[in-house]
């Protein structure tokens, strides 16, 4: 049964981590592009729906992540509770964006940091 379900596992979700890699990379390589010129229609909308796929990879990824969290404090018990609160906020904080640098400015609260990104997406859009 676990043989199956491994096999079911890598033919319906692959690599997640080499996906978000190369998601990644590809991004990185549009927006490189967008250093010296602007993006096509084409473009544009590919490098829209390559974000949607990180998106979609990176959700996939935190919901695996949770599972293997909740399945490790099943595993182990009531006595590490305080390991797993531990990781997890660590891993909150890795996560976190705090502030953002933009037009020589530095924004800190989360307002002005989703305005600055929304700002910055869309400049990169269009």
């Amino acid at each position: 049964m676990a043989t199956k379900l491994r096999i079911w596992n890598r033919q319906e979700f692959d690599n997640q981590d080499s996906k978000l890699l190369l998601l990644q990379h590809e991004i990185q390589t549009s927006e490189n592009i967008i250093e010296d010129r602007q993006l096509r229609n084409d473009e544009c909308s590919e490098l829209q729906i390559l974000w949607s796929n990180q998106w979609d990879v990176s959700k996939c990824m935190r919901s695996i992540w949770r599972k293997k969290s909740w399945q490790t404090l099943c595993k182990l018990g009531d006595k590490n509770i305080k390991f797993l609160h531990m990781t997890t906020s660590t891993r909150r904080g890795i996560n976190f964006i705090n502030q953002i640098k933009y037009n020589d400015k530095l924004h800190t609260s989360p307002i002005d940091i989703k305005k600055a990104v929304t700002f910055l997406l869309f400049k990169f859009v269009h």
